[in-house]
Order: C-alpha cells, then structure tokens, then sequence
C-alpha cells in the first residue's frame, strides 16, 4: 500500500513529509512575518475555537500545522490549509522527525500512547498506524517532490505563493 488511506479509519494519524520537504513550511518561510502571526496562526486558533483539532486539548501549547495532500502518482505535495495540533497530536504526526531530535524510544512510546487515546484502540493498532505510516514515507522518499499551494489557500493567503520556491536551511535526517 502506497499512500495512507485517503478517508482515514482514525482521527489521529502520522502525516510524514517526504524529506526532500523537510523544512518547507509556510512558518519557516514567513517567519515573524505579520501575515503568520496576525493573521494564519490567529484564523487557525479561531477556527478551531482554541483547541487542537485532534483531540480536542485545550489550552498548553497549540501549533499551527500545515495541512498537506499528497498526489503518490505525481509526486506533489500541496499546501490545502492549516490546523491546530497540542504537542501531543503534534508529536504523533510528525514522529519520523520527532525522531530526529529526541530519544526515539520514548518518541515512539509516546507516539503509540497518544495514538491509542485519540483513536481509542489498542497498542497494536497504534503501532500498525505508526509502521504504515513509515512505509509509505520510506517509499514517497525514493522520488523528489515538488511542492504546490492549493488555489483557495493562495486566495486567502497569496503571500504563500513564494513557497514554492522557498530554500530553507538544511534539515539533517
């Protein structure tokens, strides 16, 4: 299986970035930018009445997360919005890259806990979801992807439109 289902069976599911993508955010394009913080990350948070949009968390730590669809045919990922994550949710969907950066057992235990609690299953299923999760971006990760922005979200957002061709700093992985 190539892609994660498209109508997920779970609320709560890794979203890995293939790593030629790593670091191509519209955060990390925008920066301190007013159009970030007066107006993306604000209209998230509203949209989603303040809490995360996985599991319902209110309150700590919200991220503003970009929201990505992935075509596996024509290897393009495209921005189609954004939502807020707690650092839980956070954590689980971005778990490849969590990874990279802390211990990656507790990554793992961490991932599959929080994985359990919002989908309500048990500790094998969390973990299927984390091992299909990570063969599907082992194969995504065999093609270079190009990035796009989806036509509503330039409309509201046409700063986005340099994301495109955004070069962050390298992310090892």
């Amino acid at each position: 299986m190539l892609a994660m289902p498209k109508r997920k069976p779970y609320r709560l599911t890794p979203e890995l970035v293939p790593g030629n993508l790593w670091g191509r955010s519209a955060y990390r394009m925008l920066g301190d930018k007013a159009v970030w913080k007066k107006k993306i990350r604000p209209e998230a948070l509203a949209k989603a009445d303040g809490r995360c949009e996985m599991c319902g968390a209110e309150g700590g730590r919200l991220i503003c997360h970009d929201k990505w669809s992935y075509d596996d045919k024509k290897a393009v990922a495209m921005l189609i919005g954004f939502e807020m994550h707690c650092s839980d949710c956070d954590l689980v969907t971005h778990f490849k890259r969590m990874m990279q950066v802390a211990d990656a057992e507790t990554v793992i235990k961490a991932a599959i806990m929080h994985l359990c609690k919002v989908n309500g299953c048990k500790v094998p299923v969390a973990f299927a979801i984390l091992t299909e999760a990570d063969e599907v971006w082992a194969t995504r990760n065999k093609r270079k992807w190009k990035l796009t922005v989806a036509p509503a979200v330039l409309k509201t957002y046409p700063e986005l439109k340099g994301l495109t061709t955004f070069k962050p700093a390298p992310i090892e992985h």
